[in-house]
């Protein structure tokens, strides 16, 4: 199944919630925006709002960049897919566990 259908449709929806507030939708389009058979002319009202809805998208699947890498590939548990580093809290407190099992040498302390 093909996804522009889908963003066609979700362009249409999204310019009905915005187009009842634009001031002056008679000023003419400042920008057209073509998805499958939708043809779009945006207002300067318009268009800032797209703009600005892409802008503030974050994707679900981003969970910051990398603390020993700068990767921005990290699954659910914040391992980075790149380096292998865990990050975040469970992240620290591994190394932390893991630093304090190589103080102690050879075999752990008595």
């Amino acid at each position: 199944m093909s996804r522009i259908p889908d963003l066609a449709a979700a362009l249409e929806r999204f310019l009905e919630r915005v187009e009842p507030y634009d001031t002056a939708p008679g000023d003419g389009p400042v920008a057209t925006v073509q998805v499958a058979g939708l043809r779009a002319d945006l207002t300067a009202y318009t268009a800032r709002a797209l703009a600005a809805a892409l802008d503030a998208y974050t994707d679900p699947a981003d969970r910051g960049r990398c603390a020993s890498c700068g990767s921005r590939r990290l699954d659910t548990s914040l391992t980075c897919y790149d380096c292998g580093a865990v990050g975040g809290i469970f992240g620290a407190t591994l190394a932390a566990r893991a630093e304090h099992i190589r103080s102690w040498g050879a075999s752990p302390p008595s």
